[in-house]
């Protein structure tokens, strides 16, 4: 199974929010259990968003996120088709046929509104962990 993790599971796990729990356990999973990919530009905003943290801190966490997960690219095609989908936010509609092309059975987020037109579904962490158990 593939799934790619949202921005804000990331964060969820970095600033210990309230989801860190359920975020952790993602990460972990990722690992052995599946896939988990990002794309590329989520290294970038991840950066940008943790950037008045400790740099040091937060690069070698990109990093490791880097090693441990696959990272994958938006093409001119996924940038084209997210501009001309029925998805309302852009950014996540270039994550959403990024993973597409990358065959992504699910995109791991807490915002699943988000993603109802997206070509791969979007999936609560809780509801992603109990599928995986499942198989």
């Amino acid at each position: 199974m593939k799934a790619l993790i949202d921005t804000n599971i990331i964060l969820d796990f970095y600033c210990e929010r309230a989801n860190a729990k359920e975020a952790e356990e993602i990460l972990k999973l990722a690992s052995f259990r599946f896939t988990g990919m990002l794309m590329a530009s989520q290294i970038k905003d991840l950066f940008y968003i943790l950037r008045k943290e400790n740099q040091k801190e937060v690069r070698e966490f990109l990093k490791d996120l880097h090693d441990s997960l696959q990272i994958i690219d938006l093409t001119r095609n996924d940038s084209y088709k997210a501009l001309s989908s029925e998805m309302i936010d852009v950014e996540d509609a270039m994550l959403s046929y990024s993973a597409s092309r990358n065959k992504a059975d699910y995109i791991i987020t807490w915002n699943t509104k988000d993603f109802m037109n997206s070509p791969v579904k979007g999936i609560i962490p809780t509801e992603f962990i109990a599928e995986l158990r499942k198989s």
